[in-house]
């Protein structure tokens, strides 16, 4: 089985760029759940917005930046929109299974899903929506 380099860098640099996307993730969750006493269900929907909008603005002028689909920035948006719609979908339903079923604490909860989410939102993004 053969692995790219270039699939091997796109993969290290969203890495890193997931990764800040996490924090912003993760501290807005804190803010929202702990602090403001936010449901943790409505504090992971406001988390993940202000997060992927990070993610697709620092993946764009990084990472994606030759894609074809760069050209049309409101088509990009909506696509990396909807795949991140499903992973929402994906957070959401894993944090209700650990918080109400396993009872994981939110905050750890919602660390564990960063990290599980991550790779549908890098394969769906280099797949679908930046594919050259």
């Amino acid at each position: 089985m053969y692995i790219d380099k270039a699939f091997l860098k796109q993969l290290f640099i969203y890495f890193f760029i997931g990764g800040f996307a996490a924090l912003v993730n993760w501290i807005i969750f804190y803010i929202s759940n702990s602090l403001c006493n936010i449901h943790y269900l409505i504090a992971t929907i406001i988390a993940f917005f202000v997060a992927t909008w990070v993610n697709w603005k620092l993946g764009r002028i990084s990472l994606f930046k030759n894609s074809a689909v760069r050209s049309k920035v409101t088509g990009e948006k909506t696509l990396v929109y909807i795949v991140s719609a499903i992973g929402l979908l994906l957070n959401l339903l894993l944090m209700w299974l650990m918080v109400d079923i396993l009872n994981i604490q939110p905050i750890i909860a919602i660390v564990i899903t960063t990290g599980l989410v991550f790779f549908w939102n890098f394969f769906a993004r280099r797949i679908l929506i930046y594919k050259d």
